[in-house]
């Protein structure tokens, strides 16, 4: 049996043995895509225990194409956590900062060196990490209520004077070599989030000597940028090519999360896109983005941070009210290398 008709056999057998009824049942698909970028491509993906941490941006409801009469904007928050909780169980995890510290209660760096520190470090002067006779740097030290290496609030600069550098500010922004950072917690990425409804902006010409009337959409690279992406060039197959044709004339909700280099933007203010995830679904089997957005990140969430070569499909139960009821998914795989398990589903 040819090799490349495991995926539809696969398909089938999952349509058939878990949801029986499904193929009766009103549905809708979530088209995934995962674009990467050659930097994004030098990245590796989180692991467990080491985890890769984000700072979010927010971006308000988008109305893309034709209106959409009634729609809700969604509220920020209820955007940013539903994501955020998908996000967080493949390994990306919001910006926290804290140090490092060992069960003696000592600083260290990433690998578990102690941070060694000047006794009496000059105000005003580079404070110098690990000197001949240094002591080591504890969680009492910066909890303390006083001393250079507290980090209890001290008094406020006066009007237009910029707040002197301080030594404990100095060490826990500092980066070994060797044995890494003071602080974790650090983000390495800048998430942006983007979310709303793309429709296809149609319009229909009278034909002239008994020609066909013809349809033109106007914004059709954009529907295909956010139903195919990058893996447009690899639909090789015409029923696939025509999967995503009319996906591109559909009314859809989306999420989009794209992923930035912080450290790039940090230093030199420097755009670096590494990936961007969509998730978007036809918005004709429901009633209002809030009805598929948990559908649209659960969907995308084990997507998150790895490239796809080809769109991948989730098909999930609509009720009749035009809610997306989150069960059990039957997961159409255009791609011939299957990618992990959801976690946690």
């Amino acid at each position: 049996m040819p090799s490349h008709s495991a995926p539809l056999i696969r398909m089938l057998l999952v349509a058939g043995v878990l949801c029986p009824s499904l193929a009766s049942a009103k549905s809708t698909e979530v088209n995934v895509i995962v674009d990467f970028t050659p930097e994004g491509r030098k990245v590796s993906h989180p692991e467990p225990g080491n985890p890769a941490y984000y700072y979010p941006v927010m971006g308000s409801f988008e109305e893309l194409g034709a209106g959409e009469a009634g729609e809700k904007a969604p509220r920020q928050w209820d955007v940013a956590h539903v994501v955020a909780v998908e996000l967080a169980k493949q390994g990306y995890v919001r910006m926290s900062p804290a140090p490092y510290v060992n069960s003696s209660g000592q600083i260290t760096y990433r690998d578990g060196t102690v941070v060694m520190v000047p006794a009496d470090p000059v105000p005003g002067q580079a404070t110098a990490l690990n000197p001949p006779g240094g002591i080591p740097l504890t969680r009492a030290m910066l909890e303390g209520p006083s001393g250079p290496y507290s980090l209890k609030p001290r008094a406020a600069p006066a009007a237009g004077a910029r707040a002197p550098a301080t030594p404990v500010m100095e060490v826990l922004q500092a980066t070994d070599p060797i044995h890494g950072p003071v602080m974790k917690g650090v983000p390495s990425l800048i998430l942006c989030f983007q979310y709303g409804y793309a429709n296809p902006q149609m319009a229909s010409f009278d034909s002239t000597n008994n020609d066909p009337i013809t349809s033109v959409n106007f914004n059709q690279m954009q529907m295909l940028g956010l139903v195919a992406g990058n893996t447009i060039k690899d639909l090789g197959l015409d029923f696939d090519r025509d999967a995503v044709m009319q996906r591109a004339e559909q009314d859809r909700y989306f999420v989009m999360v794209s992923a930035y280099d912080f450290e790039a933007y940090r230093a030199s203010h420097k755009v670096v896109l590494l990936w961007q995830a969509k998730m978007s679904a036809s918005s004709d089997a429901l009633g209002q983005f809030s009805d598929a957005l948990n559908a649209l990140a659960w969907a995308g969430g084990p997507y998150f941070g790895r490239e796809t070569k080809r769109p991948a499909t989730v098909i999930l139960p609509v009720t009749p009210d035009g809610r997306v009821e989150i069960g059990v998914p039957t997961v159409k795989d255009y791609s011939d290398a299957l990618l992990p398990e959801p976690a946690g589903r």
